[in-house]
């Protein structure tokens, strides 16, 4: 039998650009916050995978750059990001407003819907988020 839920507020309150490491590559900038992520696997495949990709040079073959941004779009938590500038803005797919319950996992929340920790005013609204509903996570 499961541990009982703890609904203890643990989400970190800072930005995700605090939050996140910047790895800087040739022809893409990638950015991650493993404090946020799921660990569903989607940011690789059997053969490689973002962090290979983007610390090596996976970026300077176009198909392999273009697989990665396409990983990076599926990330279901927001954990990933890219842009193409040092400066400029992540790229992120444009997903509607949604919330759906994902089998086994987390809540799914997409298209910049407000979130707010009981004891803390709204997060910065995210593109996409995910949030736990298992009671045993950060």
């Amino acid at each position: 039998m499961p541990p009982p839920f703890d609904g203890t507020e643990a989400t970190p309150t800072t930005t995700y650009d605090e939050r996140t490491k910047t790895y800087v590559a040739s022809r893409v900038v990638v950015s991650g916050d493993r404090a946020i992520c799921e660990h569903v696997g989607c940011c690789g495949k059997r053969t490689t995978n973002v962090w290979k990709v983007v610390g090596g040079a996976g970026t300077e073959d176009s198909e392999l750059l273009t697989q990665m941004m396409l990983v990076i779009e599926r990330c279901p938590s927001g954990a990933l990001t890219y842009r193409l500038e040092p400066d400029g803005e992540d790229l992120e797919p444009v997903l509607a407003v949604g919330i759906a319950v994902t089998a086994d996992g987390p809540y799914a929340v997409t298209g910049s819907v407000p979130v707010e920790r009981s004891d803390w005013p709204a997060f910065e609204a995210r593109n996409r988020v995910t949030l736990c509903r298992c009671g045993r996570s950060a």
